[in-house]
C-alpha cells in the first residue's frame, strides 16, 4: 500500500449551506452513506452531498444543524480554495505524520509552523498551518469543520495496515466501494490521533 499523492482536505457544512456558488466546483447530490462510513458519523443519515474541485478541496454537506463554527468553516473553505492553505490546530500529531510516512509516502515537508503535502497529477499540494485558533480535525465525518484528509493509494493493503495498528494506535474501518459520477473507488477510513484519514484506490 503506497500513497501516490494527496487527494483532498475534507470540510463539512450543514446542508443549508449547499451549494457554494463559485467557479470550478463539481457537484454531486444524494450520495449514499455506506454502513461502513456511518460508523464515523454521529447521526444516522442516509445521504450527503459533495462539492469537489481540482485544488484539493472537498466539501461534504449533511442534514445537521448549523452551529457557531459554520461561518469559520465557510471562510476557511473559500480561503483554502484560493491558496491551498488552511489553519488547523495541533491535533495533527507527530505520530500521525510518522504513520503517513510508514505507508511509503515521502512528499511531506514539516517544520514547527506548517506541513506541506504534495499533490498528484493535476492536483495541487496543500499547506496546513498551525495555530491554537485554528480549526481542529473533527472526530466525526458529519461534524461541521475539517473532517478528514484523503490520499490516493496504489492498492488497499489491509495486511500492512494491521501491522501498523498497534504501533500507531490506529482504528481501522472496513473497506467499501463508492461510486461518484463515472468513477468507482475502494475506500478505507482509518482514525489516528484524532484525525480521520481516507485512502482512495481507483477501481
Amino acid at each position: 500500500m503506497k500513497i501516490i499523492g494527496f487527494a483532498h482536505l475534507t470540510f463539512t457544512l450543514p446542508i443549508s449551506k449547499f451549494p457554494i456558488k463559485d467557479h470550478g466546483w463539481l457537484t454531486y447530490i444524494d450520495l449514499e452513506n455506506k454502513p461502513e462510513k456511518k460508523l464515523l458519523m454521529s447521526n444516522d443519515l442516509d445521504t450527503h452531498n459533495i462539492q469537489l474541485n481540482g485544488n484539493g478541496t472537498e466539501v461534504t454537506y449533511y442534514n445537521v444543524i448549523e452551529n457557531n463554527n459554520t461561518n469559520n468553516v465557510m471562510n476557511s473553505i473559500l480561503q483554502f480554495n484560493k491558496q491551498n492553505t488552511t489553519v488547523v490546530s495541533s491535533n495533527f500529531t507527530e505520530g500521525v505524520l510518522n504513520f503517513i510516512q510508514s505507508l511509503t509516502y515521502r512528499s511531506l515537508r514539516e517544520n514547527k509552523q506548517h506541513l506541506q503535502i504534495k499533490g498528484v497529477g493535476g492536483l495541487y499540494g496543500i499547506e496546513l498551518l498551525y495555530s491554537n485558533k485554528g480549526l481542529w480535525f473533527e472526530e466525526n465525518l458529519d461534524s461541521i469543520g475539517v473532517t478528514g484528509i484523503a490520499f490516493y493509494v496504489d492498492q488497499i493493503n489491509l495486511t500492512l495496515v494491521s501491522k501498523l495498528t498497534s504501533e500507531f494506535n490506529l482504528y481501522v474501518y472496513d473497506t467499501f466501494s463508492f461510486d461518484i459520477g463515472a468513477n468507482s473507488f475502494n475506500i478505507l477510513f482509518i482514525r489516528s490521533g484524532g484525525v480521520i484519514f481516507e485512502f482512495i484506490q481507483r477501481k
